[in-house]
C-alpha cells in the first residue's frame, strides 16, 4: 500500500542541461565588484603591492584583484579561482574573462611578491624509502609513497621590503575601508578603537617550515593583528611558540598611521585581552598617547590579596545579575604598580557571588582613562567603575570579527608549506576581510547591517541571473522569478549604495 506522502509526489524525477540560456546562479556577485571597484583595489594594489617580473603573464595587481573576488565569493587559499572557474559567467562579472590564473600562477606570483626562488620538485623532495602497506578508504591497496618533502632548517620568509610593501598595502586598504564604514562602527564615545589579537592556526603534518609547536602542544602559526574598528589595519604570521604581547610593536608600528589617521576627538582607545598586560606594551601605547582597557586576570591572585580584605564600604553595590547568574556584585577603583614596572595603573576590580555560593570572586581590568576621558553623564549614571566594564564588554563583539577572515575567508588553515607565500596570501586575505566589512556594514542597510559574511552570500550573492556586455558597460540581470518584490527592492537599494561609497 502506497503511504500518502508518495501519492502527492511526482513518479520520477529527470534532469537536463538547457544550453540556450547563459546564466550564472552567483550574478549577486556583482555587488561585491562595485564594492571593490568603489573602493578602489586595482589602483591601491597597483601602487603598493610588490612587482612581478615584467615577463609575467599576470601583475601583481591581477592576481590581488582576482584572488580576493574569488575570497570573497566563497573560494579558498590558493585555488579559490576554481570557484569562479566553474561558470564563465562568474568570472566575467569580475572583467576576469580574458583569464583566471590557476592554483600553480598564483602560487609562483605570491613567490614573486615574497621574493623566493622558484624551486623545482627534486629541490623539494627526497626519496620515501621503504613502508608498510596500508588500505584506502575502498579497500584497496593504497600506492606506497615515493618521495617526501623536505622541510628547510630556517622558515622562508618574505623578504623585508616585500614584507614593508604588503604592511603598506593593507594599511592602505584599511584607511579607504575605514573611510567608507559607518562613524558608529569605527568610534566609541569619541574614542577611535583599537583592537589586538592573536590566534593559533593549527597545522598537520611536518611541511610547514614555520610551524612550532605552542602552549597547548599543538603544532601551528600564529597570526597576529591589529584592528582599528572592524578593518585589519596590520597583521604578522609566524611561528605560533612566541608570546603574542611581544609582537605588539612591530604591528602598533604599523597600524599607528592608519589609526593616527582617524584619531576622534578623545583621541585612541585600545582594548586588549590579559595577554597584553605587560609593562611594555602599556609604555608602548602610553608613549603613543594611546588610552587603554584591558583585562588584568593575569593577575588575578596578586590583586585578589591586595583587595579582599577591603572594607565593604570601599565597593560600590552594583546588585544581582541574573543573565550571569549572581546574587550580589560590587567595583571598587585603585591603583598598583606590578612587580618591575616602572609605573602604575588603575585597576577597576569587579567582585561578585554566584547563587550558588556564600563566598566573593574577582575579576580585573587595567586601564589610564580618567572620569575626564569619559562623557559625564555616562559616568554620573553608571559610575567610573561600572562604564570602563562596560566600555570593555564591546570586545567581545570585536574578537566576532575575526569570524569573517578565520570561517568565511579560509584563514584558519594556511595554505602553504612556505612561510612567505603564507605571509602574502594573508596580507591579501586582510583586504579581503576589509572589504567583506564595508559590505557588512556600509553596502547592507536595515536589519541585516552587520550581517555575517557567509550569509551575506546565500542571501546576495547567490542569485540567478544573466550577463549582458556592451561597448564599454558590463550588465547582471538577476532572475527575479520567485523572489519576494520587498526584497528585489531591498536588493536594488543595496547596489546603489555600492556605488556611494
Amino acid at each position: 500500500m502506497a503511504k500518502q506522502g508518495d501519492i502527492i509526489r511526482a513518479r520520477s524525477v529527470k534532469a537536463e542541461f538547457d544550453n540556450s540560456v547563459r546564466a550564472t546562479p552567483n550574478a549577486g556577485n556583482v555587488l561585491v565588484e562595485r564594492t571593490m571597484r568603489r573602493l578602489g583595489l586595482r589602483r591601491i594594489a597597483g601602487d603598493h603591492l610588490p612587482p612581478r617580473p615584467a615577463s609575467a603573464v599576470y601583475s601583481s595587481t591581477d592576481i590581488a584583484y582576482s584572488l580576493v573576488a574569488a575570497l570573497l565569493s566563497g573560494g579558498k587559499g590558493l585555488q579559490a579561482g576554481e570557484s569562479l572557474r566553474a561558470n564563465e559567467l562568474d568570472a566575467e562579472v569580475f572583467g576576469l574573462e580574458t583569464g583566471l590564473a590557476t592554483e600553480g600562477t598564483v602560487y609562483n606570483a605570491l613567490c614573486d611578491m615574497a621574493g623566493l626562488e622558484r624551486r623545482s620538485f627534486a629541490d623539494v623532495h627526497f626519496p620515501a624509502g621503504p613502508s608498510h602497506p596500508s588500505l584506502t578508504l575502498f579497500g584497496t591497496v593504497a600506492e606506497k609513497p615515493r618521495w617526501r618533502r623536505t622541510v628547510p632548517d630556517k622558515p622562508e620568509a618574505a623578504l623585508p621590503s616585500k614584507r614593508k610593501s604588503l604592511a603598506d598595502f593593507i594599511g592602505a586598504m584599511a584607511k579607504r575601508c575605514l573611510k567608507a564604514l559607518p562613524h558608529k562602527i569605527v568610534y566609541l564615545d569619541g574614542h577611535v578603537v583599537g583592537f589586538a589579537d592573536a590566534t593559533q592556526l593549527e597545522v598537520r603534518g611536518r611541511c610547514f617550515d614555520a610551524a612550532e609547536v605552542d602552549y597547548k602542544g599543538n603544532k601551528s602559526f600564529q597570526w597576529a593583528t591589529f584592528m582599528v574598528g572592524p578593518t585589519i589595519a596590520a597583521q604578522s604570521l609566524e611561528g605560533g611558540a612566541a608570546n603574542e604581547a611581544h609582537r605588539l610593536a612591530g604591528l602598533a608600528d604599523s597600524a599607528g598611521p592608519v589609526i593616527d589617521n582617524y584619531k576622534g576627538p578623545r583621541g585612541v582607545l585600545m582594548l586588549c585581552d590579559a595577554a597584553y598586560l605587560y609593562d611594555i606594551v602599556l609604555r608602548e601605547y602610553e608613549a603613543r598617547s594611546w588610552k587603554y582597557i584591558m583585562s588584568a586576570n593575569l593577575y588575578r591572585d596578586t590583586l585578589t590579596r591586595q583587595i579582599a580584605p577591603l572594607n565593604d564600604a570601599l565597593w560600590t553595590d552594583l546588585g544581582p545579575d541574573a543573565s550571569r547568574k549572581w546574587q550580589a556584585s560590587g567595583v571598587t577603583v585603585f591603583k598598583h604598580r606590578f612587580a618591575d614596572w616602572k609605573h602604575e595603573t588603575r585597576i577597576v576590580a569587579i567582585r561578585y557571588m554566584r547563587e550558588d555560593e556564600f563566598i566573593w570572586r574577582y575579576t580585573f581590568l587595567a586601564t589610564n582613562l580618567g572620569a575626564g576621558d569619559l562623557p559625564k553623564h555616562r559616568v554620573e549614571k553608571y559610575g567610573f567603575g561600572q562604564y570602563i566594564r562596560m566600555l570593555y564588554g564591546t570586545k567581545q563583539a570585536r574578537e566576532n570579527h575575526y569570524k569573517t577572515p578565520l570561517r568565511d575567508l579560509g584563514l584558519h588553515h594556511p595554505p602553504s608549506s612556505r612561510l612567505g607565500v603564507n605571509e602574502v596570501f594573508y596580507a591579501l586575505a586582510s583586504a579581503a576581510s576589509n572589504i567583506a566589512m564595508v559590505l557588512r556594514y556600509r553596502v547592507v542597510k536595515g536589519e541585516e547591517r552587520g550581517i555575517q559574511l557567509w550569509r551575506l552570500r546565500e542571501r546576495y550573492l547567490r542569485l540567478a541571473g544573466r550577463v549582458v556586455r556592451g561597448a564599454r558597460t558590463l550588465k547582471v540581470i538577476l532572475f527575479g522569478g520567485g523572489i519576494p518584490s520587498d526584497f528585489q527592492d531591498h536588493w536594488l537599494q543595496t547596489f546603489g549604495e555600492a556605488a556611494l561609497i
